[in-house]
Formats: C-alpha cells, structure tokens, sequence
C-alpha cells in the first residue's frame, strides 16, 4: 500500500509538471507538428548581427525570431505574457556582441490605445528572459497614444544608446548592459514645430531626423537643424516621405520614402549633399520583387554596408549597391526542434496514460476496487454539471462575444456616418502634400476628429481612434491619424481596395485585418466635398487587441465563476449527500461490526423512511445471526471434540462442513502411542463408571499437552491414544516429556485420594502416513493409514519390557532433539512385518531423578555391550552389563540383555540370531 501511493504521489507530480509545461507552452500547439518550415506574418523590424544571424519582429509586433545564417531557426519569443491587463507590444531590437538581445517593449492599456510603459528587456543567446534593464512608466494625465516615447535602440562600444523623443526635443541616453548606469549625452531643442518623426547617429553633429512634413535634417555641433532633404511634393502620384532613418559610417544616412517608394542614402560631406537611391519598387518589380512599400520594416544596416529590409511576409537581404542578393520568405526548423515539437505534441497524449494510470493505481491497489458511493456520485454527476455549465456558458459567451462585436461595429458604423457628415471635404482637398502636416486645413479636420473621439470612446476596451484617408486616381492616402504619428499623404497598400469600394458604394464598411502595427477592427464611411463628390474615406476602431484582451477577461471570469459555482454545487452535493448518506453509514458500520465477529451490535438511525424500515429489517436480521451463529458455533465446537482442527487443516478444510468422503493428504508426521499399563488388570476392581472416570480424568490432563504442542489425538485406544504431531520431532518429544511430568502430577493427586499411582509407556515414530476420511456417505471418520502408526504402537509396548518410559526410534533424532533430550541406544529391534530391523533409543529426560542420573553415568558403558552384543562377543558384552546393573539395579533393558548374553556365552547363539531382539 506504501509503495502504491508513493508511485501515485509520483504520478500525480509528473501530471502536474507535464500540464504545466502544456500550459506554459501552449503556444507550441499552434502549429502541426509534422511542418518543417515556417514563414514571416505581418514583419515589422529586423536586424542583422555579425554573424549573419537575422532577427526580426513580426506577427504584428508581437513575435520575435532569430535565423541564423543557414536559414534555420535558432529561436522564438512569443507574446510578453507579464502584463495579465496590458497590450505587449514588440518595437525595436539590438544585439551585442555575445549574442544578448535587448528589446525594447511597449505596454500599452488593456484596449491597447495608451502607452502605459516602455521597458528595455534583455534575453540570453539562447532566447531565454533575462530581465528588465530599463523601464520608463508614464503618469495617466500624460500617456502617449499607440507609440511611446523611446525610439532608436542601438548597441554602441559595450553600451546601450536611445532617443527620448518629444515633439520638438530630443534626449540621447546611454546605458550600461546590465542597466546599472544611465547616462544623458546630450539634449536638442528646437525653436520651431519640426514634429519629429525618427532619429538616428549617436554622436554631436551626426545626429539626423526626420519630420511628419517629408523632411530630414541634421543637427550640428552647435544645435542647429540643417535641412538634407525635401523631397516635396507637387500633388502627383508620389510625395515624399522619409521614415526609418538609419546613421551608416561617417555622415551618412539611409531611410525608406515611403511616398517615392525607395530605399535612400544621403552622404553629408560638409555643405554638400548627395542622395543616391539604392532601392526601389520599379528595380525589385524589374527583379521580380514584389513589396508594399507601405508597410515596409525598417531599414537595417549591416557593418559591411549590405542593407536589411523587408514587408508583409519577406526579408530583403541587398548589397551595398543597392543590388538585391536574397529574398527570404520562409525558414526552417532545427531538426532537434522538430524532435521537441514532436514529442510536445506527445505529452497531451502521455498525460492522458499517466491520468488513466494514476486512476488505475488508486481504484485497484489502493482503494482496492472499492469506491464510496459519494464518490461515485460526484464522478457522475459533477462532469455533467462542469460540462452544462461549460456549454451554456460557452453559448451565452459566443452570443455575448458576438453581440459585444456586433454593438461596437454598430458604434463604429455611427462614428463612421458621423465622420462623413462632420469632416468637411474642402478641407481634406486642401491637404495636398506632406507639407501640411499641422497646418490649418489639417488643424480643422484633426478637431473634428478627435471632438468626435471623446464624444463616443469609452473608458475600457472601446478606445476608438480615427484615421482621414484621401483617394487620388485609385490610390489611397492617410492624411490624418488620430495620434497624429503618420506624415499626410502616407500611401496605404494594405487592403486599399476596402476603402475603394466604400467610395465606389457610399455605404459603410466594416472591417477586420492586421498589418506590421497591430490587428484592428473598424468602420469606414465615405467622405464628399461640397459638391457631393466622394474624395476620401473615414476609418474609426479599435485596436483588436484590446478587444481580444476584453473577450479573454470575459472568458476567464466566465471561466472562474463557472469553478466557483462548480465548487459551491460540489460542497452543497458533499453536504447533502453526507447527511443522506449518514444513515446508510450507521448501518454500514454495524454490518461491518458484524463481519468482523460482534454478533451483538444493534444499530439505531433516527429517521422515518425507508432507511429507517431497513434499520429495524437490521437489526432483527442481527438477531437470527446471532442466534444462528451461537449454534453453529456450539455445533462447531461439538463436531471439534470428534474430529480435532489440526486433522481438519491437514486436509486444508476449514470447516467439517468442506470434508467429503476421500479427502486424503499423505505428509511426513510424527505418531505418537501411549497406554497405561495394567489398566484392564486396574479395571476388574473399578465399576464401569468409574473406569470411564478414570480415563477421562487422565485424559483431560493429557489432550492439553498434545494440542499445545502442535499435535492433534487421531484416536483414542481405550486405555491410552494415538496421536499425530505435523510440525515435527521437537514438538513430539516435548510433548512426551511434558505428559510424563502430568503424570507424575496425576499420580501425587490419586495418591492423595487414596488411590494407587498408574504408569504409561509412550513410543514414538516419525515417517510418512496417510490422513483422511474413510467410512461412507452417511458415516465418516478421519483415520491415520500408515505403516508408521503400526511401528509407533510396537515401540510404546516395547518400554515396558525395557522398563522405559519414552521409546523413539533413529528417525525421530534430528538436531533439535540430539540437542535437548538426554537419551541412549537400546539396539535393534526386529519389528513383525518388516524387514530390517529398527534402531530404538530410550529417552530418560523424565525419568526418576536418580535413575536419569545413573543411566547417564552408565551410558556409554551400555551402549559398548549392545556393540559386543551385536558382534557376538557375549562374554565382554555380559561384563559391561554387569557393571551397568552393578551401578543401576533398576536398569531393566540391561538386565535383558545380561541374560541373553550369559545365555548365548554357555549355549551359544540360535542359527537365526543376527544380533537383534524380537518385538
């Protein structure tokens, strides 16, 4: 029982650790095990390191992957789960020179619309959580929208650098690996609304950024912005928009014009400047190359110049010429990956086996197939209940969900309706470049669309935002985001052709899609200018995440109630079950009192039902057992006085009811004979009641004695018994020696009654014997079947021609009894019926004191005249007699043999003699 519920224990802990790992790793499950290769979702940032390992941000900025230089995967990090009520979002990633990863993680609120923090994490080569080496927290009043404060993240000489970015401000930090140290190099103020947008260079006077209105400056030494570069715009087809910016050796910077769609550098060399473009959409289409330039990834430099980028779904490996060298869209999975993937795959299935294990253990080795009815109920009734709860809670939540969706696209579609009549068109038509970023035009639409923002937007997971879109020749513009983070003129290729159809319908649309930034459901509505023509679209919504997080929490508190609930109905069942049950307890407690042998029990239950009518039914039922038990038990004991236990657990019966006719069992078994001597002689003076009184009272002395030392009476001879010893010699001979002090007992009470002493010889034999039942159908008697029960009674009426009181013969000798009982050699005895003659020994241990002295004394002169005597040297034989009858006069068997010898010596030995003496 101890080792069982040690290995259930064991069980149990493994299918906790194995849930756990499930449970932790859950995400492993999103995917077949069987797929070798895994491709890029919606990327965001990537980077190389100089190994040539590659490590991106994707899945809308909420996945972080490392590919090493053979194109396999060397690790994932998947959602930041520490933040249970916040929106983890993945920005920016720099590697040091040891393979240590440092992100830089945007927490937003839970309907992922503010920037609570911004945290600077740190994971070890191998992909594993290192800490937070860097946090900023933003008081509620002054939150940022949708993107923090912190931008620019690079690893300079063993230390971190980054830009604290505000609106015409920038700090440059320094910070130590370890995050100990924080250092502010140095600040840039402007004087005018430059409405950054990026920053890079690390260093005084190769500091670079880029603002809202399409243009990149570079501060110099003394804090003045110079302009490098105005891309400008006319109002044609492609405006330009600087994003991404990254410093490269010396003064030189790359970024990604979004409007031109190119891949840019600018060389700085005092007042001269020079752009070269190095990619763009007409050469990778010439390539067959395919990118939104849109959505775009930033654009990563490597120390040999070679360039980084990548949208939607591909990396985009080029040289420093701008010549595209790799395009990767996809990846594969260690082999060793694979293997793990596998084998997590299998752990539901293992967990399974150690579930029906474990169930196993506990029902058949430790309950022991017995399982309370409470138990039983709770396994039935409770899953039922778990599970139509689960149900209706799963159906009240997939129509809640789905009700909740269906109101905020409702709402969406309002706010979307509202837009089309409160954004003027004539101002949107004046927006026309980059340029006009802030201007008045765009200050009078931003209004509108924030006034209606805060009208309608909740505090919770309804966080609306609102975005003015502008439609020229088929393509589609942002002119306007509600956090005021993207350039006007900014070209949407992601889903271009919902906002197209909604101008093309008039109708309002909903939506729900993902792009590098996030998920997002929302609403569009068309926008027209005074003339009624339809030239832009307005999108207000709410970041999907936030509506994710919103469900989740649903869930998970469904989820708890549900386990209180479940709980509270498990302890009301407990509770009710325990009181009904009380009653059966009672009377299963006197029912086990009685099969444990209380036949007196009686059980009182205090209810007036049908428990009650059984409780009476009980206790008269416990009654007739008890009476029927007390005559068994006294039919019993009586069958045991005429066929003995020890006889019935020979024959492996436990009742007299079990033995049929035939029931045999050969063993090998000690018999023991003894009679009183003289008794017929004794009985012509005694009355025949006093005769059975006699035997009686001597017999109740003797069966005691016999039965406390491992042996049963076979049979009873009148005058004396047979009995059968199955342990062995020690217990025979015991019990010889024991019957011979009761009798000396026995004597000194006839001799205080006035009545003459008696005597007994005992002869024992050990051999094989048969035991059973013989007789017929309606009569049976267990009998002893043996040429040994023959030997036994010749030897007991050879002690009294000896004048011994125990005989045994060789084979009751074995070590146990060589060691205790003092003995000696009587010869060889030529028993009738056999033809070998038989070694007998006289056992003296309770004989008079002074006899058992003096044949101990005289031992091993006697048995040296039995040796002569067998030799037929009669005359040495006859001398050692006389001696032994000259110190023991009482020595009978030496006396028999004095005359045999002095008999043979003058006549000489019959022709038949052979050196032994006739039974």
């Amino acid at each position: 029982m101890k080792k069982s519920k040690l290995l259930l224990g064991f069980v149990l802990l493994t299918i906790v650790i194995l849930s756990f790992l499930q449970l932790n790793y859950r995400d492993f499950f999103e995917e077949s095990p069987f797929k070798r290769k895994m491709t890029f979702e919606n990327l965001s940032f990537i980077i190389p390191d100089s190994l040539n390992n590659i490590y991106t941000i994707d899945k809308s900025r909420k996945r972080i992957l490392k590919i090493d230089s053979s194109g396999k995967l060397a690790y994932a990090i998947g959602r930041d789960n520490r933040y249970k009520d916040a929106v983890c979002l993945y920005t920016e990633l720099s590697v040091d020179s040891k393979g240590f990863l440092y992100v830089l993680d945007t927490n937003l609120d839970a309907s992922g619309h503010y920037v609570n923090s911004e945290e600077i994490v740190r994971y070890t080569p191998e992909g594993r959580f290192d800490g937070v080496i860097y946090r900023v927290d933003y008081p509620e009043a002054k939150r940022p929208v949708r993107t923090g404060l912190l931008q620019s993240l690079a690893i300079i000489d063993e230390n971190i650098y980054f830009y604290s970015v505000e609106t015409n401000n920038l700090l440059l930090n320094k910070l130590s690996l370890d995050g100990k140290r924080v250092e502010n190099l140095f600040n840039v103020s402007m004087t005018r609304d430059m409405y950054l947008s990026n920053v890079t260079g690390y260093r005084v006077g190769s500091t670079f950024y880029s603002t809202k209105r399409g243009e990149i400056f570079r501060v110099e030494p003394y804090g003045e912005s110079v302009l490098l570069y105005a891309g400008g715009g006319d109002g044609g087809a492609f405006r330009s928009i600087p994003k991404y910016l990254n410093a490269g050796p010396g003064n030189v910077i790359y970024f990604a014009d979004v409007g031109k769609r190119e891949i840019n550098r600018i060389t700085a060399e005092g007042m001269n400047v020079r752009a070269d473009t190095l990619i763009s959409a007409d050469r990778l289409s010439a390539q067959g190359i395919d990118i939104p330039f849109t959505g775009l990834a930033n654009v990563a430099v490597a120390k040999d110049g070679s360039l980084y980028t990548g949208a939607a779904d591909q990396v985009i490996h080029a040289r420093p010429d701008g010549r595209v060298e790799l395009v990767l869209d996809s990846f594969k999975y260690p082999a060793m990956s694979m293997v793990l993937k596998l084998l997590f795959w299998l752990l539901p299935l293992v967990t399974a086996g150690l579930i029906c294990w474990g169930v196993r253990i506990l029902y058949i080795d430790i309950m022991q197939r017995r399982v309370s009815l409470i138990i039983k109920q709770i396994a039935v009734f409770v899953p039922l209940i778990a599970i139509s709860l689960a149900l209706v809670a799963g159906v009240v939540y997939v129509k809640f969900a789905q009700k909740i969706e269906d109101e905020l696209f409702a709402k969406m579609s309002i706010l979307a309706n509202m837009g089309s009549r409160t954004i003027a068109g004539n101002e949107l038509e004046n927006i026309t470049i980059p340029e006009h970023f802030m201007n008045g035009d765009y200050q009078v639409v931003r209004e509108r669309v924030h006034s209606m923002l805060e009208e309608n937007s909740g505090k919770t997971a309804d966080e609306f935002y609102g975005v003015v879109y502008k439609v020229e020749d088929g393509r589609v513009f942002e002119i306007m985001v509600y956090d005021d983070s993207v350039s006007p003129y900014y070209p949407l290729d992601y889903g271009a052709q919902d906002y197209i159809k909604v101008l093309e319908t008039g109708k309002v649309a909903t939506v729900i899609t993902s792009d590098p930034d996030g998920s997002w459901m929302f609403a569009l509505s068309p926008l027209y200018n005074p003339q009624g023509k339809a030239v832009g679209v307005y999108e207000t919504g709410m970041d999907l995440n936030g509506f994710i997080q919103y469900k989740n929490n649903l869930l998970l508190s469904i989820g708890k109630t549900i386990a209180l609930a479940i709980f509270i109905i498990v302890i009301a069942f407990l509770i009710m079950t325990y009181l009904l049950l009380k009653s059966i307890r009672v009377l299963r407690d006197g029912v086990n009192e009685v099969a444990g042998g209380n036949w007196n029990v009686e059980v009182t239950v205090n209810t007036r039902d049908e428990v009650g009518d059984l409780n009476e039914g009980f206790n008269k039922m416990s009654e007739h057992i008890r009476k029927y038990i007390s005559d068994i038990t006294l039919l019993n004991e009586s069958y045991l006085r005429f066929v003995p236990q020890q006889f019935l657990s020979s024959l492996n019966k436990e009742s007299i009811v079990d033995v049929q006719l035939g029931d045999q069992v050969k063993q090998q078994m000690c018999v023991l004979f003894t009679n009183i001597r003289s008794f017929f002689v004794m009985a012509d003076s005694l009355t025949p009641e006093e005769s059975f009184n006699f035997i009686n009272s001597f017999l109740k002395r003797i069966g005691p004695v016999i039965r406390n030392n491992g042996g049963f009476i076979g049979k009873y001879l009148g005058a004396g018994i047979m009995a059968v010893f199955p342990g062995g010699s020690r217990d025979a001979m015991n019990a010889a020696v024991q019957m011979r002090a009761e009798l000396e007992l026995f004597n000194e009470q006839r001799k205080r009654s006035g009545y003459n002493p008696i005597d007994i010889g005992i002869g024992i034999h050990k051999g094989p014997l048969m035991l059973g039942i013989v007789g017929e159908e309606k009569r049976l008697e267990g009998a002893v079947i043996s040429d040994t029960v023959n030997l036994a009674a010749t030897i007991e009426k050879l002690t009294e021609k000896f004048g011994t009181s125990i005989l045994v013969t060789e084979d009751m000798l074995d070590d146990t009894v060589t060691e205790q009982f003092q003995y000696r050699w009587l010869g060889l005895v030529q028993v009738e019926n056999k033809e070998e003659p038989v070694r007998i020994y006289d056992v003296f241990q309770c004989d008079p004191g002074v006899i058992r002295r003096l044949k101990q004394e005289t031992k091993e002169l006697f048995e040296e005249g039995i040796m002569f005597y067998q030799d037929g040297r009669f005359y040495d034989s006859r001398s050692r007699f006389v001696e032994v009858i000259r110190n023991n006069h009482w020595d009978e068997a030496a006396k028999i043999y004095f005359f045999l010898c002095d008999e043979y010596f003058k006549k000489g030995a019959p022709e038949e003699w052979s050196g032994t003496l006739t039974a």
